[in-house]
Formats: C-alpha cells, sequence, structure tokens
C-alpha cells in the first residue's frame, strides 16, 4: 500500500523527510572538549566556593554565640568569680544565694 503524501500523518511525514536527510559530519571541532572539560571544572569550583562560604558564614555564627553566651555566664557569675580571687572557697553556697529569695 502506497500512502499519498498529504493522507500521512504528521509522524510518518517526519519519518520520511528524516530518512532523505542528508547525513551530517559527526567530527567535533577542535579543541571542543577541552572547553566542555575546563567549563565543567569552573562550574565545579564554584559550585564547592559556595559551599566552603556557607560553612564559613556557619561557623562565624556559631563563633558568635558561643561568645555571646560566655559573656552572659560571666556576666551572670561575676560576684562568684570576685570572691573566688579574693579568697573565698564556699563557691556552691554563694552561687545558690544569688538564687535564693531574700
Amino acid at each position: 500500500m502506497n500512502e499519498s503524501p498529504r493522507n500521512s500523518s504528521p509522524w510518518s511525514r517526519l519519518a520520511r523527510h528524516a530518512a532523505q536527510a542528508p547525513a551530517e559530519d559527526e567530527t567535533l571541532p577542535y579543541g571542543f572538549t577541552t572547553r566542555v572539560v575546563a567549563g565543567w571544572q569552573a562550574g565545579m569550583a564554584e559550585i564547592e566556593a559556595g559551599i566552603w562560604r556557607t560553612r564559613e558564614t556557619f561557623a562565624w555564627r556559631g563563633a558568635a554565640i558561643a561568645m555571646a553566651i560566655t559573656f552572659a555566664a560571666v556576666a551572670l557569675n561575676y560576684d562568684l568569680l570576685l570572691g573566688l580571687w579574693s579568697g573565698d572557697t564556699a563557691l556552691a553556697g554563694t552561687f545558690m544565694n544569688t538564687f535564693a529569695a531574700p
């Protein structure tokens, strides 16, 4: 059965035209693979730099939070630390008296 071009489906027309098309040259241009690999490595370097930048940001934030907690602990126990340096040895009682109701 021979189909006429007017009655055929779009798929069969596309397949017929593709079969009649000349073959393309399949060789890659000179240096193409080098450019592709270099672009890929540059993209990977950007991704890795972004990951390290994010980690560095979180590290600085963590250090700032740790310093804030340290300063708060020293500020809350300043009386206790002054007593320790002046020669007091009963630290537990002094600490409990800080929070005890008068």
